[in-house]
């Protein structure tokens, strides 16, 4: 009996370590799978994150371009260096006007400050002494040498509360000469938005640091913890350790361990800053499910092999399966940019909570997204509008010529381009005052907006460019008759309280779409101008070619 009894247990411990040894040889092979897949969809997630981080960084770059080549701005400058002579109050008021407009549509700017090159302060959205320490001359000489570039934390005494915030720098140039500098103090708690309503993982964590190491964002799971963030230090030092392995590469990915738990992390460095960027992820903490099914798989391939296999089948389909569609679809998005793909409803169980959560992630990127783009046609249309009176700036009107000029040309048309200088406008500055100058050329861009059948730009100061198809001569000076009659009934003068005709002298060319470049008809309009004016101004003048 007992030796029967020990060849049964002989016999059942022979049966059981090869399918136990195969079953653990699976789910170990399943188990690696799954950590692949999880790696591949965090870094694909974290690229993501790092684009919508620099592409917020972009617009402001942007943003303070447009603003930067304002030439009332570059005067102003020159005055603050006694370059040129100073303007009356009004010039510099409209300046502020703009800063303030410029806050209120963009409210995570805390402050703006337009200092000349010596850091005299020339205009602020706070309150200021024209000419006084601007204080921007402390900082680092790497943020003043004209680039773009985003500077370090720092803490300040606000109105009503203290603030952390960091600068943004970005140089004024006058005829390729850096003159002066445009700042705009950022708020750093606009970077919170990056983690907070982001799904990266259940178990995951992002955090940025500036230059010095100070913290700008934080966030992730456990973020409440009293303890989060002197954790999260220990996951810093286990990521530097494994940089210095790899010879202080400035951006890559990384495992490494914190206690008996297993994490993966991407770092990179912050375009325009010298900041860093870290999102990292628990990996163990996603293979739960996997664990579950191991249990219950161990379990079966004690009862018998065939149980064993339909386990493992269903794993497959329960884990793997589900883990390589959300690897498809991120890849998928990766690829093609276009973050409306959507993951199939799966089940109730963790997998599908997981690809749920996926959806909710792809479903935020792709919001974000839209926005930056409405935000950056607002930019662009912004760009090509003169902020004074609402038509085109000089470039625009330019491209406006020479999109017009090959529109026509397969017709075989003629464009009519035409240069409008206010006739001693100048006087009128001098007489009532720069606002109603600002009156004066206001009504002449508005009178062009409503005579001409094209398109209307102002070139710069009082000029303005206008072109327009046309069948020839006898219709431009029917328009020229009837924009004229306009100017002379004039507007309102704003002292007097009288009707102030506005005299202008116009010079049009007309030629065949296609015999000459855009820049050349402009200069040919304005030298058909000056006959104009040579002809007693308040007139028009017709060049045919």
């Amino acid at each position: 009996m007992r030796l029967r009894d020990r060849l049964y247990g002989v016999l059942l411990a022979i049966t059981l370590i090869p399918l136990l040894l195969c079953g653990f040889i699976m789910l170990y092979q399943n188990d690696k799978n799954a950590e692949n897949i999880i790696e591949e969809n965090l870094l694909g997630v974290s690229e993501s994150q790092i684009d919508n981080i620099e592409n917020f960084f972009e617009n402001i770059k942007q943003d303070m371009e447009i603003v930067s080549n304002y030439s009332f701005l570059q005067q102003e400058v020159l005055v603050s260096l006694g370059q040129v002579e100073e303007n009356d109050a009004s010039a510099r008021r409209h300046l502020e006007e703009i800063l303030q407009e410029k806050m209120l549509h963009q409210p995570y700017i805390q402050s703006m400050v337009i200092a000349d090159k010596n850091f005299k302060t020339v205009a602020a959205s706070e309150n200021y002494e024209f000419g006084a320490d601007s204080g921007l001359g402390i900082a680092s000489a790497k943020f003043l040498q004209g680039n773009f570039y985003i500077g370090n934390i720092y803490t300040r005494q606000a109105a009503r509360e203290k603030i952390q915030a960091v600068l943004a720098y970005i140089g004024i140039y006058y005829r390729g000469e850096l003159i002066g500098y445009l700042a705009e103090e950022i708020r750093i708690d606009c970077f919170d938005r990056y983690h907070q309503g982001n799904v990266f993982w259940d178990n995951g964590t992002m955090i940025i640091k500036d230059g010095n190491g100070a913290i700008v964002t934080i966030g992730g799971d456990g973020e409440n913890a009293d303890d989060f963030v002197a954790q999260q230090e220990k996951h810093d030092q286990k990521i530097e350790n494994e940089r210095i392995k790899r010879g202080y590469s400035k951006e890559g990915a990384v495992n490494y361990s914190v206690g008996n738990e297993k994490y993966l992390a991407v770092y990179s460095g912050l375009q325009y800053t010298d900041w860093s960027i870290r999102i990292s992820a628990n990996i163990d903490s996603y293979k739960t499910v996997g664990i579950s099914y191991s249990v219950l798989f161990i379990a079966i391939l004690v009862v018998s092999f065939l149980l064993m296999q339909v386990m493992n089948h269903y794993i497959t389909i329960k884990t793997v399966r589900p883990m390589e569609e959300i690897r498809d679809v991120l890849q998928r998005v990766q690829q093609t940019k276009d973050y409306s793909i959507r993951l199939e409803p799966g089940t109730d169980d963790e997998m599908g909570q997981l690809q749920h959560e996926v959806n909710r992630l792809l479903q935020c990127v792709m919001e974000l997204q839209m926005q930056e783009k409405e935000e950056q046609k607002s930019l662009e249309k912004k760009a090509e509008k003169d902020p004074m009176t609402g038509v085109m700036n000089k470039k625009a009107i330019a491209a406006r010529v020479q999109q017009m000029a090959e529109e026509i040309e397969p017709r075989d048309g003629k464009i009519a381009v035409g240069f409008v200088d206010i006739d001693d406008f100048r006087d009128y500055n001098t007489n009532y005052g720069h606002a109603e100058g600002d009156h004066v050329i206001k009504f002449v861009a508005h009178t062009l907006r409503e005579m001409i059948p094209g398109s209307v730009g102002r070139n710069g100061g009082d000029e303005f460019v206008f072109c327009m198809e046309t069948d020839g001569r006898e219709i431009v000076a029917q328009t020229m008759e009837l924009l004229s009659r306009k100017l002379q009934n004039g507007v309102i003068n704003g002292v007097t309280g009288e009707r102030m005709p506005i005299p202008c002298s116009i010079g049009i060319v007309i030629e065949r779409a296609g015999k000459t470049d855009y820049r050349k008809l402009i200069q040919e309009a304005d030298e058909a101008m000056y006959q104009a004016k040579g002809n007693g101004k308040n007139t028009y003048f017709i060049m045919m070619k």
